[in-house]
């Protein structure tokens, strides 16, 4: 009986809300300041969090890096979902996954097994080869090699959600020494939770052929040691790199906290 109201309902917001152009409007109308609202906080009320994905996608396909040959480099791969998406947009591209979560693993094994040009390297990436622990924490997507301020969050159950609860030792390499001088980068993406500059430290070389490069940039001392958003602008703008976008991901009390951004290689790309 419930499952068919909740279908009634879904039904009638879709076919009398979302095909009514003047309904919709309306309704954006009444609730402007809650949307905006929700929408700065985080980017998943109006698109499950993947908004700076699909802007990623548009701008590889204005600038016909869609269809190239090449590789991806998924840095940060969790469970393998973002992995499967470069493999759907990049059509002859073969996507390198780096995950070191042990928790992850399992579950990225299984994701990506009906998709060929998708290759799994159970690893970190940083500026130097070592080996190293994580610190893993409640919300295992917020793990990171840093140690992990969770004061620095005001909001309660964001703290909650970043308490580390313990520690795996992990591989760590660089993109320089894994990836052939001279190979065409379309896409490097990191999701490293504060260890972004040092990935990228270790990419010089590598950075010379990317042709995009989509980061998550943060304005606060979540992670201890980590960049500011500062920090990574000044080290991809003395590479060679323009930022072409950025999307809103998380704020707390009017401050935007942390935010994805898109970067273009003014040499390659024009």
């Amino acid at each position: 009986m419930i499952k068919r109201i909740f279908s009634h309902i879904k039904n009638f917001c879709y076919n009398r809300v979302a095909h009514n152009k003047r309904l919709t409007q309306q309704l954006i109308h009444k609730n402007r300041d809650y949307i905006i609202d929700e929408l700065f906080k985080y980017p998943s009320f109006i698109n499950n969090g993947h908004l700076h994905f699909e802007k990623l996608f548009k701008i590889a396909a204005d600038y016909k890096l869609s269809d190239e040959a090449g590789i991806i480099l998924d840095v940060g791969g969790a469970d393998g979902v973002t992995a499967i998406m470069f493999s759907e947009a990049f059509k002859n591209a073969t996507v390198n996954v780096f995950e070191p979560l042990e928790d992850n693993i399992t579950a990225l094994k299984k994701n990506i097994i009906p998709h060929k040009r998708i290759k799994l390297f159970q690893m970190a990436l940083g500026s130097e080869k070592k080996q190293t622990k994580i610190n893993i924490t409640h919300r295992i997507t917020s793990s990171s090699l840093l140690q992990i301020n969770t004061s620095e969050f005001k909001d309660d159950y964001m703290s909650k959600q970043l308490v580390p609860e313990r520690e795996q030792l992990i591989e760590v390499n660089t993109v320089d020494s894994l990836v052939e001088e001279g190979q065409k980068v379309l896409v490097l993406k990191l999701d490293v939770q504060g260890y972004e500059l040092e990935v990228l430290k270790g990419a010089k070389t590598t950075l010379k052929n990317t042709c995009l490069v989509m980061a998550e940039f943060q304005n606060h001392k979540l992670y201890e040691g980590a960049p500011m958003y500062y920090d990574l602008d000044k080290f991809l703008r003395e590479n060679n790199f323009t930022l072409m976008q950025f999307i809103p991901s998380l704020s707390e009390k009017q401050k935007q906290l942390e935010w994805d951004a898109i970067y273009i290689n003014n040499n390659l790309i024009k």
